[in-house]
């Protein structure tokens, strides 16, 4: 296989495991979503289930999770970015 086949072939490797990250940060958004919600819920009554400080310690751990993978999806921008950048300079 040559140079611009494989860097093609990496390309496509890299976006589609961007694509598998982006899809897991828009699954953990929406729980932080429905998670801020409970909580509120826990706040406004003693009937919810679980304790508010609970909800916050989930919370806190699913937003760590976010931070994580939204690093890693940035990272990996840039790999795509040099990616077309080497693609783009191939014969």
């Amino acid at each position: 296989m040559d140079e611009k086949a494989l860097l093609t072939q990496e390309l496509n490797e890299l976006e589609e495991e961007y694509r598998t990250w982006r899809v897991a940060v828009i699954r953990l958004e929406r729980g932080i979503d429905e998670m801020e919600r409970r909580l509120r819920q826990a706040n406004a009554s003693n009937s919810s289930t679980g304790t508010p400080q609970e909800h916050c310690s989930q919370l806190a751990d699913v937003r760590d999770q976010h931070d994580r993978i939204e690093n890693k999806l940035d990272r990996i921008r840039l790999r795509l970015h040099e990616m077309r950048s080497r693609l783009g300079g191939v014969t």
